[in-house]
């Protein structure tokens, strides 16, 4: 009988085994969520990191265009239109700047884009956002050298 007692004293009762699933159930779903933050987070960046790429191609376009013959007026009426009274989208304002960019990044932004308003890559159609090519403003009072800008958005 003594052994017939210990071999119960060794064993887990079934509460015990049922705290010790709950407790790793607990720390797997603060895991998971840990990780499922991170990708999103990490696609943010991507995203950021693009705005900032695509930001780059039209500042170094518009400096391309004022450095030759072309004037600041006629560059900018080319970037925002693409007929008289008839404006480009951002994904007509995009090819523009194609030159600007490798042809990789140029192709995946259209691969991606189905609206032409808003250009977007396959990390931003994960996490929602778009990007938005803006008009070149005109200069006011507060804004004496206006440039175009690529703004992110979220649906």
């Amino acid at each position: 009988m003594k052994t017939l007692m210990k071999s119960r004293r060794a064993a887990f009762s079934l509460i015990e085994m049922l705290m010790v699933i709950a407790i790793i159930s607990v720390m797997a779903a603060l895991v998971i969520s840990a990780f499922s933050n991170a990708s999103y987070d990490a696609r943010d960046v991507m995203a950021r990191q693009q705005q900032a790429t695509i930001q780059s191609a039209v500042s170094n376009w518009i400096s391309g265009k004022v450095s030759g013959t072309t004037t600041v007026a006629t560059a900018k009426a080319l970037y925002n239109f693409k007929a008289v009274g008839t404006k480009r989208t951002a994904l007509e304002r995009l090819e523009l700047v194609k030159d600007y960019l490798d042809s990789g990044t140029y192709d995946h932004f259209t691969a991606y884009t189905t609206d032409g308003t808003k250009v977007r890559s396959a990390s931003m159609k994960k996490i929602k956002k778009y990007l938005v090519l803006t008009d070149w403003p005109d200069v006011t009072a507060t804004n004496k050298a206006p440039y175009p800008k690529v703004e992110l958005f979220s649906e």
